[in-house]
């Protein structure tokens, strides 16, 4: 099994200052870069169909967080996984990207709308675990999109943002925790790092085993949004 992890609207440079054993433990035992790019516009739909389609923007189209059909539709990494009779399944707390991939291509897929509150990412985290232990697909994408809500809703590096990143561990450590993710399953991790003021943002993979990391919740009150600060 192949499994893509996408932990949206992390940038490189909020790790030296939080505490995230999981991801800091995925770059010392991985392969991993800090100076990756990304593609232009970069926002989050057009970023996911150029991963997907390995096209830019330019060619699918795409180049704000709305999706319209491709003028010259092309097959995309669910698409071309299908037509070798593999099975794909998608976990997700962002609605638009059901459209990364056609109808009929996608063999299991779980969308829940995210609490505005400190459990914004532990749906999709124990989904995936349960995928993991009940189930068999070849591709597995998992997206937690927590860290990108406070990045919007308070800043990138400010004070809750930071405390998410460190929150969010603990919603990822219910999948990366797991025995069966860790000891039979290579994980191929991009994080979406976004830097604010120069408006350019990169993403950032690594292909590796993962650890095992906890964080206490104690809720934070972030006016229209809230989340979890990190013990």
């Amino acid at each position: 099994m192949v499994i893509l992890i996408m932990i949206d609207g992390t940038r490189p440079d909020a790790l030296d200052q939080t505490e995230c054993p999981n991801l800091k433990g995925l770059i010392q035992r991985g392969s991993s870069t800090m100076t990756a790019t990304s593609v232009m516009p970069s926002i989050t739909l057009p970023c996911h169909m150029s991963i997907f389609h390995s096209v830019p923007p330019t060619r699918h189209g795409i180049t704000a967080n709305l999706y319209l059909p491709m003028a010259r539709p092309l097959p995309g990494l669910i698409e071309t996984l299908r037509s070798a009779g593999k099975r794909s399944a998608f976990v997700y707390n962002w609605e638009p990207l059901r459209d990364l991939a056609r109808p009929e291509n996608i063999s299991y897929a779980y969308y829940r709308e995210p609490p505005l509150d400190a459990s914004y990412d532990d749906a999709v985290g124990a989904e995936a675990v349960r995928l993991l232990q009940e189930e068999q697909y070849d591709f597995l994408f998992i997206y937690f999109g927590s860290i990108d809500t406070a990045g919007h809703a308070y800043g990138w590096m400010s004070p809750e943002y930071l405390q998410q990143i460190g929150f969010q561990q603990h919603a990822g450590s219910f999948l990366v925790g797991h025995p069966v993710f860790v000891e039979k399953d290579a994980a191929v991790e991009q994080t979406e790092r976004a830097r604010q003021g120069a408006g350019a943002r990169w993403h950032f993979g690594w292909a590796c085993q993962t650890g095992v990391c906890s964080c206490q919740k104690d809720q934070l009150n972030l006016g229209s949004v809230e989340l979890c600060q990190r013990a």
